[in-house]
């Protein structure tokens, strides 16, 4: 890993911005005062996930709302 600027420190807390030589894996280590080091990667993959479980609802939700419509203006 390559630190990438000066580490921040903040409340007893340092926080240390890296990232691998072939530029993936971008984001920090936290080091607090009592030595626990904790990593926090600059991408949320959790937030990557709920968008497309969202994207998935939606093109569903249209799908659905299409074959409404077709099928009441087929009835008319």
């Amino acid at each position: 890993m390559t630190i990438t600027s000066e580490p921040v420190v903040q409340g007893g807390t340092t926080l240390v911005p890296v990232q691998r030589p072939d530029g993936s894996h971008l984001g920090a280590y936290s080091i607090t005062s009592d030595g626990r080091v904790q990593w926090h990667p600059a991408v949320d993959v959790n937030r990557i996930v709920a968008g497309g479980q969202l994207a998935v609802v939606a093109i569903v939700a249209v799908s659905l709302l299409g074959s409404a419509v077709i099928a009441w203006v087929s009835r008319r």
